[in-house]
């Protein structure tokens, strides 16, 4: 697996999409993470979803993430990816 978009849940409870790589031992490399919110109820009583920097203050767009802090990979709804790359190159899908 090189470079897929992949949803992650990982052990603290925290949702994030990326691309990512299978490193070496037990690692997984993350390419422009950003974290899944759910955000509302809206006045209408509809929710939504909001992707934000998974890190905030660093300056590198690659991370290495150890596997056992994760719980499940899944593949990512085609919204949610093409969201995800819209958000990370600037250009509208």
């Amino acid at each position: 697996m090189k470079n897929e978009v992949k949803v992650l849940k990982l052990t603290t409870g925290e949702e994030i999409i990326t691309r990512m790589t299978e490193g070496e031992d037990g690692t997984i490399i993350l390419d422009r993470p950003l974290e899944i919110k759910v955000v509302g109820p809206d006045a209408s009583g509809r929710t939504g979803v909001s992707l934000n920097s998974w890190l905030h203050a660093g300056n590198t767009d690659k991370i290495t993430l150890d596997s056992n802090h994760v719980l499940v990979i899944v593949k990512p709804s085609p919204t949610a990816e093409k969201n995800y790359l819209s958000s990370i190159t600037g250009i509208s899908l």
